[in-house]
């Protein structure tokens, strides 16, 4: 819908324009979009994230100011038609590298499994819109907010795309690790959280995926070599490989059950045969439709019989068993 003086098409068009513009100028976008594709991690990922954000903030501040807004202030239609979609696409494109990261991380693990993809929690735009749509402040005084959030948002998509398919791993039964390095000059939070995380993790431990504002440091993700020991014989299994198998053999199963169900068979016993004097494809041509139906031979049975859909062999004697279309 276009309101009378209504500023936002022109105004969503600079935005996009000045990104464009931004990213393209920034060089390790670029380089950090080939490495992800060409078995690029994590650090990767979150250097790219970094990098999108501190790009999109960038547009936000050349462009958006109490002189630029009307009465100097961000209503809620100007921020949910301008704003929120470039911080979600912006969002999703990051998401994209961090799966790419992953799909790196699993191939080097030799996993085959998908990766899991992070999606966006509402409540980090909430925070944002509340302050910037205060009717009572003016633009310039609650802008704070876009230097504060808009990169840190772009952030936890990498982070959010290691937390799902870390907790996803686990789940199969494997053994994650989450490694967190402290930047440089880091925060005494920062410096709290660097270390190793072994799954599971409790409430405390979570806290590795978190990050504030112009955090820096990097999270990397181990999965391991997929393979889980039991904790009462001290064995080992590949929880991927095993994954892998049940999948194909619920495949199976659900296949063999839907070719069961659609076809109707006619087993004749061993007295019936006798008492009637004839073979199986006497009963079968005596209820058939001409030109229609499919024999099936002892070598079909013995499969059916394997997926316990039929009495044991020995209690009839099969020449044939017949599909009635």
């Amino acid at each position: 819908m276009v309101y009378e003086n209504d500023i936002v098409p022109e105004l969503d068009e600079k935005l996009r324009s000045d990104f464009e513009k931004n990213k393209e100028s920034n060089r390790q976008i670029a380089e950090l979009d080939s490495k992800l594709s060409n078995g690029g991690t994590y650090r990767d990922a979150e250097a790219y994230a970094y990098e999108m954000g501190e790009a999109l903030t960038k547009t936000f501040k050349d462009n958006l100011s109490s002189e630029t807004l009307p009465d100097g202030k961000m209503y809620y239609n100007i921020f949910m038609r301008t704003v929120d979609p470039m911080i979600r696409e912006t969002y999703k494109d990051a998401t994209a590298a961090a799966t790419k990261a992953q799909a790196n991380v699993n191939e080097a693990a030799g996993l085959h499994v998908k990766v899991k993809e992070a999606v966006l929690n509402d409540d980090r735009l909430h925070t944002m819109v509340n302050i910037l749509t205060n009717n009572d402040a003016q633009y310039d005084d609650v802008s704070w907010v876009v230097e504060d959030k808009i990169t840190n948002i772009i952030q936890s998509a990498v982070d959010d795309t290691m937390k799902a398919n870390a907790d996803f791993h686990a789940k199969m039964g494997m053994s994650p690790k989450i490694v967190r390095e402290a930047e440089s000059k880091c925060c005494e939070w920062c410096k709290d959280l660097a270390g190793t995380y072994e799954y599971p993790l409790d409430s405390d431990e979570e806290m590795v995926y978190h990050r504030h504002a112009n955090c820096r440091c990097v999270v990397e993700y181990y999965p391991g070599d997929g393979k889980v020991q039991n904790a009462h014989d001290k064995t080992w299994r590949n929880a991927v490989a095993e994954s892998e198998k049940q999948q194909r053999i619920e495949a199976d199963k659900q296949g063999s059950e839907k070719n069961t169900e659609k076809y109707s068979r006619k087993i004749i016993s061993a007295d019936l045969r006798r008492e009637r004097g004839y073979g199986v494809l006497n009963e079968y041509y005596e209820d058939a439709t001409p030109k229609r139906g499919l024999l099936f031979t002892n070598r079909d049975m013995m499969r059916l019989r394997m997926l316990k859909k039929l009495k044991p062999l020995s209690y009839c004697l099969i020449h044939s068993v017949v599909k009635l279309c």
